[in-house]
């Protein structure tokens, strides 16, 4: 596959995954979790981020930190990954950041505090640059990330959104798949079978991929064609 740079905007929190024995947590005295607590870079545009990375793709990465102590903690593991920071803004007070409790079984449950997040808005010519060399531009669905993707479909860039546990096609999510050229999402918290949604992203935008992630269950991807004017489609699952 031709190396090819892609944009990735969204998430960067410090998360701090805490081990226990199962749900739901007692109410009590304190639980001890030997070894078990862990500080970790996170976010749904961070992990992509670091995987893309791995793949060995060009990634310019674009998120919002604070001016605080855990700024300096996320610098440093992000660097580790060798993801660049240059366009990594210190415009918040304080970082966002994710507890996330774990069980034996690997349920999760993820408390998640964006800061200021929904009433951010990330500097219009500095995502120009950061997208400006790139086909690919993957956005989270933070809301400071909405104009982003707006900005990268109508520079005709090939758009990714990750709308995540999407229980259906809500307003805060529409203008992001309106969008996308590819929908990532889980069937965790799905109303409707995933082959149901893919079939209406099909139809009422403009997707043209649509990856389902059902955990364990593997995935089901959903590629579209139009012929003779008609949609048609394809699924693969994993």
């Amino acid at each position: 596959m031709e190396n090819k740079s892609i944009a990735i905007f969204g998430d960067l929190n410090l998360d701090t995954s805490v081990n226990v024995c199962d749900f739901p947590i007692n109410v009590g005295d304190t639980l001890f979790s030997i070894d078990g607590i862990i500080d970790f870079i996170g976010g749904a545009a961070t992990n992509v981020a670091c995987g893309v990375l791995a793949l060995g793709h060009d990634v310019n990465f674009a998120s919002v930190v604070g001016r605080d102590p855990l700024a300096e903690i996320v610098f440093n593991q992000v660097n580790d990954f060798h993801l660049s920071t240059k366009n990594i803004r210190k415009d918040w007070p304080v970082t966002s950041r994710t507890i996330v409790l774990i069980d034996q079984q690997g349920n999760r449950q993820c408390i998640n505090d964006p800061k200021l997040a929904n009433n951010y808005t990330y500097p219009e010519q500095e995502a120009f640059e950061v997208m400006s060399n790139c086909e690919f531009v993957f956005t989270s669905t933070q809301n400071w990330c909405r104009h982003v993707a707006t900005q990268a479909k109508a520079l005709g860039k090939t758009v990714a959104v990750d709308v995540q546990a999407l229980v259906d096609i809500d307003n805060y999510h529409r203008s992001f798949i309106q969008a996308a050229d590819i929908v990532i999402l889980s069937s965790e918290r799905l109303a409707k079978h995933s082959h149901e949604l893919i079939h209406q992203l099909w139809y009422e935008f403009d997707v043209e991929v649509v990856v389902v992630t059902h955990g364990e269950g593997g995935a089901t991807i959903g590629l579209r064609s139009v012929e003779s004017g008609v949609f048609q489609g394809s699924w693969h699952s994993f």
